[in-house]
């Protein structure tokens, strides 16, 4: 759940980027904004570059960098440049029949489940099923 909930943010982020044409310094975390400042910086200079192609220019590409990278945080960008966040998730939903009263519960899709009292039905997400049948908490309903 944990992944799914840091790639939905990653896809959010990129998505505010993309369509402000700057960092929503003031919705992200420290960490966040400091590596979204490089991000910024090509979205633009990318923008400018597919411009000049279909005017039919070529374009000279420099690099420059905004900060000096510590040797602790190289390691981080490493592990954060090899991130590719997985193709679009859908997910596959399960019908249970409760056996307890539980109260609202977060699915793997982001989305509020809930509350649920003792014979209710419902489809959940596929991981959420099986936790709570796991747990005993549902059964499982075979549908056709």
């Amino acid at each position: 759940m944990l992944s799914e909930l840091l790639d939905l943010r990653y896809r959010k982020i990129l998505k505010t980027i993309t369509r402000l044409h700057r960092a929503p310094i003031e919705l992200l975390t420290e960490e966040e904004s400091k590596m979204c400042q490089n991000f910024v910086s090509f979205a633009e200079t990318y923008m400018q570059f597919a411009e000049n192609l279909k005017q039919g220019e070529q374009t000279t590409i420099t690099v420059t960098t905004s900060q000096t990278i510590h040797p602790a945080q190289q390691t981080l960008q490493t592990t954060k440049a090899e991130f590719k966040p997985p193709a679009h998730v859908t997910h596959k939903r399960l019908t249970l029949r409760f056996t307890k009263s539980i109260p609202a519960i977060m699915g793997a899709d982001m989305k509020s489940y809930g509350p649920f009292t003792a014979e209710d039905v419902a489809a959940l997400p596929t991981l959420n099923a099986q936790i709570l049948i796991k747990q005993g908490l549902a059964v499982l309903i075979e549908t056709s």
